[in-house]
């Protein structure tokens, strides 16, 4: 997918991604930014065999702004590599990431995410962060935030966090009442709602909570975002609106 942000443009990017647990797939997703644009991309993984989203961006206009946020949920033996390479040749620019992660079972991630920050892209403003919590011994993830600067006026930053669910926010919910299953479910809610609450279309922020909801708990099927109703009785149908072709 290429995606050219003209100026004064403003993107809103969307990639949901439920697949079997057999299934690979790789997406590339190219952005060219011109003068002032703003682009936001939003990746969920909620399930998937092998997934690798590769996210390449442009920043070439003056006073653009980028933000990118992902989140994956995997377990048993998925795979999740995040790339995300982001080059800032214009000054006056800002770029945001934020990637979260929680894995069970022996399930693995990957997050590379590099900055680089050209000789000419004054006064940029970079912001990177990638958060994991593995809920056991298992799991691993291996995570490489970085930064390439050959400017001399920015304000950039990078951060990357592997751990647990915190011990002593689980005892405190515990001694109020709450089992373990649920306590852990909130927890894991609770660390997933600040990549979903970047979501700007409420309705569609409000179907992506109910659908990381679900699988936390266990319950998530692909055929939750299918269309194709199988065990319905009654014919499917699509509705193709032809003043829009």
């Amino acid at each position: 997918m290429e995606v050219f942000a003209r100026e004064n443009a403003v993107i809103d990017h969307y990639k949901i991604q439920n697949k079997g647990r057999n299934s690979a797939l790789v997406t590339s997703n190219f952005f060219y930014q011109d003068t002032s644009s703003k682009l936001t991309s939003n990746i969920i993984t909620l399930n998937g065999g092998f997934t690798k989203n590769l996210v390449d961006v442009n920043i070439h206009g003056t006073g653009s702004r980028s933000d990118h946020n992902g989140l994956y949920l995997v377990d048993s033996n998925q795979h999740v590599d995040s790339q995300i390479f982001i080059d800032h040749r214009s000054e006056a620019c800002e770029s945001n990431q934020l990637y979260k992660g929680i894995l069970d079972d022996q399930a693995r991630a990957v997050f590379s995410g590099k900055v680089l920050v050209r000789r000419m892209a004054q006064q940029t403003r970079a912001n990177q962060n990638n958060h994991n919590i593995l809920l056991t011994d298992d799991a691993r993830t291996n995570t490489q935030p970085h930064l390439e600067i050959y400017a001399d006026d920015v304000k950039c930053s990078h951060g990357a966090t592997v751990g647990q669910l915190d011990p002593e926010a689980m005892f405190y919910m515990r001694s109020r009442g709450l089992g373990e299953r649920t306590a852990r479910q909130m927890m894991m809610i609770a660390f997933a709602s600040e990549v979903v609450q970047k979501i700007s279309i409420e309705a569609l922020r409000d179907r992506i909570h109910h659908l990381v909801e679900k699988r936390l708990k266990g319950e998530l099927s692909i055929c939750d975002q299918c269309v194709l109703h199988c065990n319905s009785k009654e014919p499917t149908s699509f509705n193709i609106d032809l003043s829009k072709l």
